[in-house]
């Protein structure tokens, strides 16, 4: 499917949490998200170079990361 340039990836990052540990981060009011029965633990990571009007990458041409090149979210996966 590829990049929908949604911009999501630049916002936030989602951990899996393994099972065992899911019940200590409720009991202290840690929110989670599940996402097809895997349950995550969601951080606000908005990245200084998106420009939050359009979503888009303000260095994507220039010098970005490596990292942004070759990360493919699970909807540029198409899940």
């Amino acid at each position: 499917m590829g990049c929908q340039r949604c911009g999501h990836c630049c916002t936030y990052i989602a951990l899996e949490i393994r099972p065992y540990s899911v019940p200590w981060l409720e009991i202290h009011g840690i929110p989670l998200v599940d996402e097809n029965g895997v349950k995550k633990l969601i951080f606000d990571a908005t990245c200084k170079y998106q420009d939050p009007e359009t979503m888009l990458c303000t260095i994507h041409e220039q010098e970005r990361p490596a990292i942004c090149g070759d990360y493919l979210c699970d909807k540029a996966r198409g899940k």
